[in-house]
């Protein structure tokens, strides 16, 4: 129980308490753009049972306050990255503490793209979505996966 409480923690909670924290000048100047990072896996299997449940928690969250806080216009989208390998990584672990085979067939089995993705086009949808071209779009979450999901919704 106490390693799914700092789940919640690390993945739903801290969200939400930073977004307490910079929703009154949004509201006050009456613009403002969230953004959370989710993961496919708040939408489908995959992970652990604490990750799946905050991921799911952040994305229903987002939705909520997307539709409370639209007429105020600010705007709450969510990302949901598929498997994105950097340094550090749970991936780049991965791939260091496996063959080169079972690797290649974790790509083959669940990555259309042929490879990990990498975080520049995570911070690329960010810049999207926090900037004036995006200011219809609000109550989204947008997957970043190369084809990694699996659900239609």
């Amino acid at each position: 129980m106490q390693l799914f409480r700092e789940g919640m923690e690390v993945n739903l909670f801290s969200a939400v308490e930073l977004v307490s924290l910079v929703l009154p000048h949004m509201r006050d100047q009456k613009w403002g753009r969230i953004i959370s990072i989710s993961s496919i896996y708040g939408r489908e299997y995959g992970g652990s049972v604490d990750y799946m449940t905050a991921k799911a928690g952040l994305i229903a969250f987002s939705k909520h306050l997307a539709l409370n806080l639209a007429p105020e216009n600010v705007l709450v989208n969510c990302i949901a990255p598929g498997s994105i390998d950097f340094p550090g990584s749970t991936w780049d672990r991965f791939q260091q503490n496996n063959t080169p085979e079972v690797v290649d067939e974790f790509i083959s089995r669940n990555l259309p793209a042929g490879k990990f993705g990498w975080p520049e086009p995570i911070g690329e949808t960010v810049a999207f979505l926090a900037s004036e071209r995006a200011d219809l779009i609000t109550g989204t979450c947008l997957n970043v996966d190369g084809g990694q999901s699996r659900s239609l919704f």
